[in-house]
């Protein structure tokens, strides 16, 4: 009796068995997601961003000292040092005493926020600056953040050493004054800042955003020509509604 064995195929030896591929974190699709809510605090980038000039600061610091919400001694976080109408510093250019009214306003519309995060940073505890000095504290502080808290650009301006002083300061303190207002939008889950304030202040901001700013030119004064010479600004020519060859000059939000 003869055996049948059956004839195996022949396997080549340098074939080798598929390799399992290694899992990771970094293949888990939950973990290819968006970045975290407000990430762009710790991750932007270095270049700076252009700021005011030193005036600009000093003359809204001392607006907002002049106008500033002075609580009652118990629920006082932040101490402005005496609140009286002291003079206004003088600007050379027009443009910056506009500048220096906004960036005032924007410090009063968030002095509560502003002094949560000087509180909760410890930098008012650390700091240990005259209090007549926190009004420029406030507004630096402010323009801070809304540069996302990059390093200011200086274009040749005069430079004062009280303002250098106090920059210098916050930028030690940037993680901090920044993880501060993270915290602060997480706890409140806000997308922005503005989410703060009342929906009337904010209406009245959105409507006040879209509307054009109007200008009368006077002929006596100057031509035509030289006051449309401005249409490079933003700025546009209309017809007046009162029919006389008046020219009203307009600007957009731009």
């Amino acid at each position: 009796m003869v055996r049948h064995n059956p004839i195996r195929p022949k396997t080549n030896a340098g074939t080798q068995m598929p390799t399992l591929k290694p899992l990771s974190l970094m293949d888990d699709p939950a973990a290819k997601q968006s970045p975290p809510p407000y990430a762009e605090l710790f991750t932007a980038p270095a270049s700076g961003q252009p700021g005011f000039p030193d005036r600009v600061y000093l003359l809204a610091a001392a607006i907002f000292q002049n106008n500033h919400q002075q609580k009652s001694a118990s629920h006082r976080l932040v101490n402005y040092g005496k609140k009286e109408g002291s003079a206004l510093p003088k600007v050379k250019e027009g443009g910056m005493d506009l500048a220096a009214y906004e960036l005032a306003f924007n410090t009063l519309k968030y002095q509560e926020l502003l002094e949560d995060i000087l509180i909760d940073s410890c930098f008012y505890l650390a700091q240990r600056m005259p209090d007549e000095q926190m009004g420029l504290v406030a507004v630096m502080l402010y323009d801070f953040q809304d540069r996302k808290f990059l390093p200011r650009e200086h274009r040749g301006e005069e430079l004062i050493q009280e303002v250098l002083d106090v920059e210098d300061c916050l930028h030690r303190f940037k993680t901090k004054l920044a993880a501060s207002l993270a915290r602060s939008r997480i706890k409140h889950d806000l997308l922005s800042i503005d989410c703060l304030l009342p929906e009337s202040l904010r209406r009245n901001q959105e409507r006040a955003g879209s509307l054009p700013l109007y200008a009368w030119v006077n002929p006596l004064k100057s031509r035509q020509a030289d006051s449309l010479s401005c249409k490079s600004c933003c700025y546009g020519q209309i017809q007046s509604p009162t029919g006389q060859g008046t020219v009203k000059v307009t600007c957009g939000n731009c």
